[in-house]
């Protein structure tokens, strides 16, 4: 068994956790795998049967934001803390760029190991960008999860694409009310959330009795929740009241941060017919025979399609669609395929 550490420095759970999880629990029973977290990790408290390795640094150092004056000195801090830390791993996984600074200082002191980066974040700035570029070049391999995000970063040659791994809901209903519609995600500009709210009011003028269930936190959540209006339901990170069991639409009108999203793709799994903008890697999948796509934000242009979808009966065959061509494109065995012959790859390099 090969001994391998999964690093994800990320003190929260956010998706790309989530995928982490999911190849964890797969693969465990196959290698010697450690989790690497931070010390105030909140992301992985589920995996008790994962070996878990904490890493002593501190929730302001992992908090700061890439774009921020200070996000050298943290940086610096998260590299020497790599280098000063034993490796006894034959291979690293990491995962956030937070992680992927870890795993360099890690990297320097132990050339012998091989070193994946998983890349899953869009560049924020030219300088992100560039330190990415030389940490993708420092690292064995770099696993993208859109064909998008790959050319973001030059089409490193030692790569591949490899979508986040994702699980279908079984629980959740066949029946689809396209009078329905949710937003997943944190409430924010970047999500787009701001646009979400413009096409609901737009929609609410031709369907009264539109509703938007809100499945989110932070930004924009606490305006949601001070309206108190009746056409929208928030439900915060409630896993028990489950937003994905009636809705017939899912809307994340943004382009500004986003290469793969496991809002869009669970959705599709359970037939609900995305609203997005072209320009990024959700329109790896999602086509224009089981979304609405558009090439620019126009509010009205985009309620104006929603309306004359569901007012011509196109949205029983755009959820089926949705259905269909997610599942067969992000497939869980064969991802994890995929994966594990990255690994063997790597092995087998002298």
């Amino acid at each position: 068994m090969r001994k391998i550490a999964f690093i994800d420095l990320s003190p929260i759970r956010g998706g790309a956790e989530i995928s982490f999880e999911l190849i964890l629990q797969k693969m465990n029973d196959k290698e010697d795998i450690t989790l690497v977290i931070s010390k105030d990790s909140e992301a992985f408290t589920d995996l008790k049967e994962i070996k878990t390795e904490r890493i002593d640094l501190d929730k302001n150092t992992l908090f700061e934001k890439k774009n921020s004056i200070l996000s050298p000195y943290s940086a610096i801090k998260i590299i020497i803390k790599g280098l000063k830390t034993k490796c006894i791993y034959e291979i690293i996984v990491t995962n956030t760029f937070k992680s992927h600074l870890f795993g360099f200082g890690l990297r320097i002191k132990n050339r012998r190991v091989k070193w994946i980066i998983y890349e899953r974040d869009v560049p924020e700035n030219i300088f992100i960008k560039l330190l990415k570029i030389f940490l993708h070049k420092q690292s064995n391999f770099v696993i993208f999860n859109s064909n998008y995000l790959k050319r973001k970063y030059g089409n490193v040659k030692t790569s591949e694409v490899i979508y986040n791994i994702i699980e279908a809901n079984k629980l959740v209903s066949e029946k689809r009310d396209f009078k329905k519609f949710v937003f997943i995600g944190n409430l924010t500009y970047e999500k787009g959330f701001d646009r979400t709210l413009e096409v609901l009011e737009k929609i609410r003028k031709k369907i009264p009795e539109a509703i938007l269930y809100v499945a989110g936190e932070n930004g924009y959540g606490t305006i949601v929740t001070k309206r108190g209006q009746k056409n929208i339901i928030y439900l915060g990170y409630d896993e028990k009241r489950n937003c994905l069991k009636e809705a017939g639409f899912i809307i994340l009108l943004n382009r500004r941060k986003e290469s793969f999203s496991r809002a869009i793709s669970e959705a599709m799994m359970c037939g609900i017919v995305p609203v997005l903008l072209r320009g990024n890697g959700m329109d790896e999948y999602a086509k224009e025979n089981n979304a609405l796509l558009f090439d620019s934000y126009d509010s009205e242009n985009i309620s104006d399609k929603i309306f004359n979808a569901i007012n011509d009966g196109k949205t029983e065959d755009l959820s089926k669609n949705a259905k269909e061509s997610i599942n067969s494109l992000i497939d869980f065995e064969t991802t994890i395929f995929k994966f594990g012959s990255v690994l063997d790859n790597l092995t087998n390099q002298e």
